[in-house]
């Protein structure tokens, strides 16, 4: 009977390994062979692209380390700060043989360590409660999150997913001490958001270490609070303190070399537009959007499913009768009540259960307005605080499952409807997680999602209007094209990739006067500048000697070289400007903090 018992338990489990791979191989391979393109969505253009010489290039391994992830000098003006020199090795040398493309072989890749996530996910919940139903419940629950698309459908984002299977990783403490020492210096490479995540290991590592002792302690509960809360130290120290340490030398090195801050001018409104916020807007502002990712972490989204939450998409709170602010004041009374309810039960299985979420639900720190991040809202960053909301998810559907009643009582379910209604519940889940992947395949129907839950977000419409003006040759569309670009500038004046953009559509349009006026516009825009000057290059060489050679070629001449001359003085004066803005920004430099500036007008 044993022998049989255990048999059925590793079919079980062989069973949830190749659904852990089948939830995102079904939507993401399925929808691959199916799609017209097949092109690499978003980030994953990095990925992909030949001139990434990091990845698909002879970049040495002294250059991908002194890199950031997108190829750039880490100490760069240019750079985002994002150290992620593993992950980038890991999609140098993760590639498939020759009949399967590099895209998907990068995709599956992502879905395997998801699937490895949510079994260290499951191995850690049954550290807490040791039988296997628990266990199968919370991880079904990780690998149907709907926040985890973004990481597992978007190679692109490896290095969120790699990190959080670090620091779950981490925090077993039944690890071996290499082993362990080995997925802590794996988190740092992987991701700089592995830095948010030490905190919640740590403490992590310490509530099991003190829930195995006391199963194994049979002394009462005041000998164990009197003698073995003083055994606990020295079991947790050493991890606990290189952990710690560990952060402390990370931190400490960026700050060293510079390479904390990212430059304010690289942080855009049409990405994370409250950064411009100050004072009380500010506060109020970011309490909503961290009470926002709590939720997502809860799987309660009443913003909607977007792949990006720019400008105009969740509007900034500037009073304090705004409804929204009853959200963020909830979500503190509900986390304030459990607490004080866990402290009047120390050392309890419910105050470390307490301890252990709310230390996972610090990984939100980056998007509490306190740092400078070019992150606004996002999926990804709720990846880690999901690890929690996930165990608690799966501890009360146990209990549930466990609860019985009287066998005559309509009240109580029984034990097989209880199960089916729990397997309603997952099938719902896996058909959002399911949904969500098809967008995430194809970048039309990716952004056509965004501006359902944001229909005024400037950035969606802008990518839009890219595939309309033949990103997609049977997609062509110039008058779609130019509603979109133009609904973007409309939205955000301030968004200056618009011009790149409408420099594009009026030259198919030979509304030449437009377009030369646009591509002014767009070289005194740094983020398309490069383009730019690449398509002036091209253009005016071929303009003025094309007057020159016409039959009026006096009056053609005079007229264009006329307007290419102010065209030149307009492009120096704002070279000059930003010269200027550059030498500042150099004189400061050694005073940049990765702290965001909350000062005012409005005093706090």
């Amino acid at each position: 009977m044993q022998r049989s018992g255990r048999w059925k338990h590793r079919i079980m489990w062989l069973f949830l390994h190749l659904l852990g791979g089948a939830t995102y191989i079904v939507p993401v391979f399925v929808t691959s062979r199916h799609n017209l393109h097949r092109d690499p969505v978003l980030d994953e253009l990095h990925i992909m692209s030949p001139d990434n010489q990091d990845v698909n290039g002879e970049s040495t391994w002294t250059t991908i380390f002194s890199n950031d992830y997108w190829g750039r000098p880490m100490q760069s003006s240019s750079s985002h700060k994002s150290w992620r020199p593993l992950t980038v090795l890991s999609f140098r040398y993760g590639k498939g043989p020759a009949w399967i493309p590099d895209l998907e072989a990068h995709r599956f890749i992502n879905i395997l360590i998801h699937a490895a996530t949510a079994d260290t996910v499951s191995v850690l919940a049954s550290r807490f409660v040791r039988l296997p139903s628990f266990r199968i419940l919370v991880k079904v629950l990780f690998l149907l999150h709907p926040t985890h698309v973004e990481v597992t459908a978007n190679a692109a984002n490896r290095g969120h997913l790699l990190a959080v299977l670090c620091s779950v990783t981490a925090s077993d403490p039944q690890l071996s001490w290499l082993l362990f020492v080995f997925v802590v210096v794996m988190g740092y490479l992987s991701s700089e958001t592995f830095l948010f995540q030490v905190v919640p290991s740590a403490v992590t590592l310490t509530a099991l270490t003190h829930i195995r002792m006391r199963q194994q302690d049979t002394g009462s509960e005041t000998n164990w609070r009197r003698e073995q809360c003083i055994q606990l130290l020295p079991q947790v120290l050493r991890r606990v303190g290189f952990l710690l340490s560990s952060g402390f030398i990370y931190y400490g090195a960026r700050y060293y070399f510079d390479t904390l801050s990212i430059p304010d001018g690289l942080i855009r409104p049409a990405e994370n537009p409250f950064f411009v916020l100050k004072g009380w807007d500010r506060v109020r502002s970011y309490a909503y959007v961290v009470a926002l990712h709590v939720g997502k972490a809860w799987d309660f989204d009443w913003v909607g499913f977007s792949h990006e939450y720019g400008h105009e998409c969740i509007r900034p709170i500037v009073y304090w009768d705004d409804a929204r602010l009853w959200i963020p004041l909830g979500v503190v009374v509900m986390y304030g009540g459990v607490g004080l309810v866990a402290v009047f039960r120390p050392f309890s299985t419910f105050f470390w259960w307490y301890v252990v979420h709310v230390a996972w639900m610090t990984t939100l720190f980056p998007i509490s307005g306190i740092v400078k991040v070019g992150t606004f809202v996002s999926d990804r960053i709720v990846v880690a605080a999901s690890v929690s909301t996930c165990l608690c998810y799966g501890w009360l559907a146990w209990m549930w499952l466990q609860r019985t009643g009287s066998s005559t009582s309509s009240a109580y379910l029984s034990r097989i409807e209880k199960r089916f209604l729990i397997g309603v519940v997952l099938l719902v889940m896996y058909r959002r997680v399911y949904n969500r992947s098809l967008e995430w395949m194809d970048s039309l129907s990716l952004l056509d999602s965004s501006l359902k839950t944001c229909p005024r977000f400037a950035k969606a419409h802008l990518e839009i209007s890219k595939i309309y003006s033949g990103l997609y040759p049977e997609q062509w569309n110039l008058t779609k094209s130019l509603l979109h670009i133009s609904e973007a500038h409309k939205y955000d004046p301030t968004f200056c990739d618009v011009h790149y953009q409408y420099a594009h559509v009026t030259l198919q349009q030979h509304q030449y006067l437009k377009f030369e006026q646009h591509l002014v516009d767009a070289l005194q825009c740094p983020f398309t500048m490069t383009g730019a000057m690449q398509l002036w290059q091209k253009y005016w060489p071929a303009v003025l000697e094309e007057s020159s050679s016409s039959q009026d070629s006096g009056e053609r001449v005079a007229a264009a070289r006329s307007r290419y001359e102010s065209y030149i003085q307009i492009i120096n004066k704002a070279i000059a400007e930003q010269e200027s803005e550059e030498f500042s920004r150099e004189n400061q430099k050694k005073k940049s903090s990765p702290l965001a500036n909350w000062a005012g007008d409005e005093e706090l």
